[in-house]
């Protein structure tokens, strides 16, 4: 028999532990529109994909660069989404407007890999 712990937690949890979080730094008003803030996070997503590029280098063209290690390279994915929640956070976007604008995007982009004239003519 399944429990919850059998299941992944949602976006809106994971959403709302960031925001206690969040809290707990002292970032007491969120979610709310702060650019500053936002710019914070933006700045760590740029560094922690940088930190995923070196947890797996076997995208170098080289040959000589083989180091791969799963659990890190899982952990500074993680570590990018968290940021992603913080832009969010600070952009005042719910849980339910990034999810469906993730949905709408990928269909969109599934409609233009099935029909790439359509997007040519409309440019």
């Amino acid at each position: 028999m399944m429990t919850m712990s059998d299941f992944p937690p949602t976006l809106t949890s994971l959403y709302q532990n960031q925001v206690e979080f969040q809290k707990l730094l002292g970032n007491i008003d969120i979610p709310k529109d702060d650019p500053n803030e936002m710019a914070h996070h933006l700045l760590g997503l740029v560094t922690e994909v940088g930190e995923v590029s070196q947890a797996d280098k076997r995208w170098k063209k080289n040959k000589r660069n083989k180091h791969y290690n799963f659990q890190e390279k899982l952990d500074e994915i993680a570590d990018c989404f968290i940021f992603l929640l913080n832009v969010c956070i600070y952009s005042d976007i719910t849980p339910w407007q990034i999810l469906n604008a993730i949905d709408h995007k990928i269909k969109e982009n599934k409609r233009r890999f099935k029909s790439p004239e359509k997007d040519e003519e409309q440019k």
